[in-house]
């Protein structure tokens, strides 16, 4: 009888271990099947939204970040957000200030968001972990919302008239400062869609050259991108030699470089009270438009000309239907990019074109 019940007490003890032990490697499955798991979406995507402004909080040392606006060093922070389904998510980043001009005059510089990887994969989402996120820069409200609307509305704008372009997705951020130093702020911002996105997006790569050959870029995207900066009045670009805010990039099967612009702050369309005058090309006004292009009279520019005059009610509409800003800023804007309108139905690109 001793020895059965030994062998009873050997027989449960036994049970007792594998129950353990399954239970923790389906645990440990579980675990490894949601680390492994497909990602469906990307951040940007999943911060997306038509229908309302998505509230985030962004909660870091604040006061480093403005102190130490002059180092490219990142810092530790959370973003907190609600997810499709409305509940609230959590992630970890790390954040740092950016842009030459904004972090040297803006009271609240623009920054480079990088959120963990690992959490993003926790969440099934891509790793496209890096994005630029442009804040308020001003710390007048009113200014700050007008000017961050305008310069956001032109990147709306643009993906009007192509898809090789970034998108953007307009926030309403809460700034908490993890010391309590700074009293919380809300302030209007958008991110700018990843870069690593954007090329998988549009089926390309890369290109950061120290110089650029005039015969790599495609003239066709390069007079899309020229007629574009002339139509918002922004000079503050450059594809060649040396290419300043656009993105230089080259799609499967090409043998030329398309440059995608970015940063529209010294526009005459957002008309920032901080931008600077190009005296280089003898403006008087931030609202005066002077053309770029490297071949203002050729046939692909004509026909760009073309395109943008058998647009100009569509995107006249998009003036009036952008109801985030108040009905003077849009009638504002519908006035400027007329007179655009008019000057490109006489074919006027040359020289400068006071506003």
């Amino acid at each position: 009888m001793k020895n059965l019940k030994d062998i009873v007490i050997i027989l449960l003890g036994s049970s007792l271990v594998y129950l353990i032990y399954m239970n923790v490697g389906s645990g440990a499955m579980k675990a490894n099947l949601s680390e492994t798991a497909v990602a469906t979406h990307s951040m940007f995507e999943e911060l997306q939204s038509d229908k309302q402004i998505p509230q985030v909080v962004i909660k870091t040392d604040i006061e480093g970040l403005l102190n130490n606006r002059k180092r490219d060093i990142y810092q530790e922070g959370l973003f907190t957000y609600a997810d499709k389904k409305g509940m609230e998510q959590q992630l970890e980043i790390r954040v740092k200030p950016r842009g030459k001009f904004r972090r040297r005059i803006c009271d609240f510089p623009s920054v480079k968001v990088k959120f963990s990887k690992k959490g993003l994969k926790r969440f099934r989402i891509h790793p496209f972990s890096s994005f630029k996120l442009v804040t308020h820069c001003l710390d007048d409200h009113e200014t700050s919302k007008e000017n961050i609307l305008r310069e956001y509305f032109v990147y709306k704008l643009y993906n009007e008239l192509t898809d090789t372009s970034f998108r953007v997705q307009l926030l309403e951020i809460t700034y908490e400062d993890t010391k309590g130093h700074i009293a919380p702020k809300t302030r209007y911002g958008f991110l700018i869609e990843s870069k690593k996105e954007l090329l998988q997006r549009i089926n390309a790569i890369s290109w950061k050259p120290s110089t650029v050959p005039s015969d790599s870029i495609c003239h066709i995207n390069s007079d899309k991108v020229a007629l574009f900066q002339y139509m918002i009045g922004n000079e503050d670009w450059k594809v060649t030699p040396f290419h300043k805010n656009v993105e230089l990039v080259k799609l499967q099967n090409s043998d030329v470089y398309r440059p995608i612009p970015y940063d529209f702050d010294f526009s005459g369309v957002v008309n920032a009270p901080y931008a600077r005058l190009n005296t280089k090309h003898h403006k008087k006004s931030i609202r005066d438009r002077c053309y770029l292009g490297l071949h203002p009279d050729s046939e692909t520019t004509k026909q760009e000309i073309q395109s943008h005059l058998n647009k100009k009610e569509q995107l006249l509409a998009f003036c009036d239907d952008f109801k985030l800003l108040p009905p003077k800023s849009r009638k504002d804007l519908r006035k400027y990019l007329s007179a655009y309108f008019n000057l490109i139905n006489k074919e006027r690109l040359t020289g400068i074109h006071r506003y």
